[in-house]
Formats: C-alpha cells, sequence, structure tokens
C-alpha cells in the first residue's frame, strides 16, 4: 500500500470520504472519553518495555481460542525481536488509553516499507474500533518517518484496501498439488474451500458466545 502523500492531511483527503468520515468519527469517540497517547517507536528499550503488555493484550484478544505460547517461545520471540530492534529493523505503534495499551501492531522495516507483522487490540474498547484505528495511526508516525509503503503480509482484505490511496485489487493465491487418496483429496479441499467456511462458521459462534457471556 502506496502512502507516499507528503503528509498525513493529504493522506486522508486521498482516501474515500466513508473511510475519512468512519476514521475521523472512531477517533473523536475514543478521544472525547480518554486521554490518548500514540507511540512509534524503533528502539530496542521501548520494545522490551511494552512486551509483557502485547502478550496481555494478545490473551485478552484471543483468550483460549489460540494455543498458549510456552514460555521458552515467547523468550524466542523476545529475543530474536530485539536484535531485529537493536539494528532498526522493526518498529512499534502503540495506543494507550488513560495510560493503558489498547491497540498495537509490530511490523518490519526494509527498503522504506513497513511490513504489517504481528497486532492486536484490547478487546474492552471494540466498540472504538482500535485494530482499525491502529492503521491510521500507523501511517500517521509512517508518514513522518518517511517510510512510503505498508505491506499487510497476511492478505489484502476489503478493510484494508480501504486504508489506501490507490485501493486495488490484489489476489491471494495457493497451488495445490495432491494424489488421488481421499486423504489427500480432503486437504486439497480444506485449503481451497474449506477453512473460508471453517472460518466464517467459528466467527459466528465465537460471537455467540461472546454475546452470551455478556449476558450472562
Amino acid at each position: 500500500m502506496d502512502i507516499n502523500t507528503g503528509t498525513y492531511d493529504g493522506y486522508l483527503q486521498s482516501l474515500s470520504k466513508n473511510r475519512r468520515g468512519y476514521i475521523r468519527k472512531k477517533q473523536r469517540a475514543l478521544e472525547s472519553e480518554f486521554k490518548i497517547e500514540s507511540v512509534f517507536s524503533k528502539s530496542e528499550d521501548v520494545y522490551l518495555s511494552v512486551f509483557d503488555e502485547t502478550f496481555e493484550i494478545q490473551k485478552l484478544r484471543w483468550g483460549t481460542t489460540r494455543p498458549r505460547r510456552s514460555h521458552e517461545y515467547m523468550q524466542a520471540v523476545r529475543d530474536s525481536n530485539s536484535e531485529l530492534f537493536r539494528d532498526s529493523l522493526m518498529a512499534f505503534l502503540g495506543i494507550r488509553a488513560n495510560g493503558r495499551l489498547i491497540s498495537y501492531r509490530l511490523g518490519f522495516i526494509h527498503e522504506n516499507c513497513f511490513y504489517d507483522w504481528n497486532t492486536s487490540y484490547d478487546p474492552g474498547f471494540e466498540k472504538f474500533s482500535p485494530g482499525a484505528l491502529s492503521i491510521a495511526y500507523l501511517v500517521e508516525k509512517l508518514i513522518d518517518e518517511g517510510v512510503h509503503k505498508i505491506d499487510f503480509m497476511a492478505g489484502y482484505y476489503d478493510y484494508k484496501l480501504s486504508y489506501s490511496p490507490d485501493p486495488r485489487i490484489y489476489e491471494n493465491k495457493l497451488y495445490v498439488l495432491c494424489g488421488s487418496s481421499l486423504k489427500a483429496r480432503f486437504v486439497a479441499w480444506y485449503f481451497l474451500y474449506g477453512r473460508d467456511k471453517a472460518k466464517q462458521v467459528y466467527s459466528r459462534i465465537r460471537d455467540y458466545r461472546l454475546v452470551k457471556w455478556i449476558r450472562s
């Protein structure tokens, strides 16, 4: 995604009227209730100081729906990322509400491009769309840093493309070669069709469980 618009105001003007209005509406709502601070840093010290907070947000966001990472795994992530921060190859964007971290994005910086690698938000602030808003805050900081592109890595979905000054159609292609056995055909079916269907069903179940928990 090209964000080389010179200024953040110029970037906002390049977006659709609906997306621009959405960003401003959500920002006003969030900033009217909380003291908001957005932090962008390539410092290893800053990353280490927020590491535990980002891990806690992941646990809040996903609960028991994702496997719990072992201490050894998290330590390996911490150590490897620290080296990249030390060489200014990674960056952290965090949004704080009254001092509390409510959303973050972690990514790699290479050849004037930010590769959006890991992101999460506190579900307690979901009505403010902190995950989506963090893209806008990130763009503002990257423009100030002179970074001109964002690569979302995990796929160009509609909501991400709506933040692009020049939205284009992207195709995520997956090639599957398999034999004629039942097991092989099932694997091919899953990756080509079943996975997307399963995600939709899971999303509905998760939303239902959340609503049921809130009402209980």
